[in-house]
């Protein structure tokens, strides 16, 4: 696959195909816009919104559905804007949780599309290095069955699909992401 040339669109079915190498394509295109959408947040901590920011896109590729009319860019912005607004509302509520221990999985609101590749290499070389790293740990701290139901919740699968998928009950896909959630913030301070 030409990389370079490929569209958004293209590199999100490659990248939920298993092409890793096309997810960090992508995530070098989104990464101004991940910075951008950072700018108007100054009330958390910049790494963690771009982690958030990160995590968001992954959500975008693998819940993106071309058929919906909607493009990519338009609904990866929309992810990425909808994680900085639930972290911020956390923080802002009366019963704040601390930054550090916030990873909410679900997001799914529009906002306007924003996206320029990356033109440093530099960054672009350290940000793949980030990401490895990311998913790196991620694997390490997940049992299989949680990377399991973890992926496809990201992938945008309904609790009910994910139970026909993996042959398990609606209880034990609730256990196994409840796990996830808190495995995710104990190793993600």
């Amino acid at each position: 696959m030409d990389y370079a040339n490929a569209s958004d669109t293209e590199l999100a079915k490659a990248y939920c195909s298993g092409d890793a190498q096309a997810f960090l394509e992508l995530s070098a295109r989104y990464l101004r816009s991940i910075r951008f959408r950072s700018e108007s947040f100054r009330e958390i901590e910049a790494e963690d919104l771009y982690q958030e920011g990160l995590i968001a896109l992954m959500t975008a590729a693998r819940g993106y559905r071309e058929e919906s009319g909607v493009s990519f860019g338009t609904y990866a912005d929309s992810c990425i804007l909808h994680r900085f607004i639930s972290i911020r509302r956390k923080l802002t509520t009366k019963k704040t949780i601390p930054a550090q221990s916030l990873l909410p999985i679900d997001s799914e609101e529009e906002g306007p599309p924003a996206r320029d590749s990356v033109s440093d290499p530099e960054t672009f070389v350290i940000e793949q290095e980030n990401l490895q790293r990311l998913r790196t740990k991620i694997a390490s701290i997940l049992s299989p069955l949680e990377r399991k139901v973890f992926t496809l919740y990201l992938g945008g699968y309904r609790y009910e699909e994910i139970c026909e998928k993996l042959l398990l009950p609606r209880k034990s896909i609730d256990n196994a992401l409840s796990r996830v959630r808190r495995k995710l913030r104990a190793s993600f301070p």
